[in-house]
């Protein structure tokens, strides 16, 4: 299961090989400083992901689990500099900022065998995206993840 916080900062790598903060050389960096959440909106960790990372983490994800993917700015600075990046409508929440604004906000989504670039446009290409991911859309996103839980 994904829960919230499961690579703290210093821990040893955790489930599919990430540790939070890690750094990946250049060449093979395909997000750098990105944070990593759940389909419920919450943050699991953060740090530089390579393609292989993509891989190890749509082959061992579970039927239901979905990983989005934010780059620096939605998921670090939104919410350490609210004016400046007012566009992005930060809710004072980043280590939970809940379903719409990962959905809104996710640059990818990684789904179990599956790796996908989020089109928020609704004007990308259907199909391919090439080195091996598929284009979803904002609300394709939103309706796979999901629902709120209940207090």
């Amino acid at each position: 299961m994904l829960k919230k916080g499961m690579y703290p900062v210093g821990a040893a790598p955790g489930r599919f090989g990430l540790r939070a903060a890690q750094l990946r050389p250049k060449r093979d960096t395909a997000i750098r400083n990105a944070s990593w959440y759940n389909g419920a909106g919450e943050k699991l960790g953060w740090g530089d992901l390579s393609l292989d990372d993509f891989k190890r983490v749509a082959a061992g994800l579970k039927r239901n689990e979905v990983f989005i993917v934010l780059d620096q700015g939605t998921s670090y600075f939104a919410f350490r500099f609210p004016e400046q990046f007012a566009w992005a409508k930060p809710n004072g929440r980043p280590n939970a900022p809940g379903r719409a604004y990962v959905a809104r906000h996710a640059r990818y989504a990684i789904l179990p065998g599956r790796l996908c670039v989020i089109d928020h446009g609704g004007v990308s290409p259907r199909g391919r995206a090439g080195r091996g991911f598929a284009w979803l859309t904002e609300s394709e996103l939103a309706e796979m993840l999901p629902p709120r839980r209940r207090p």
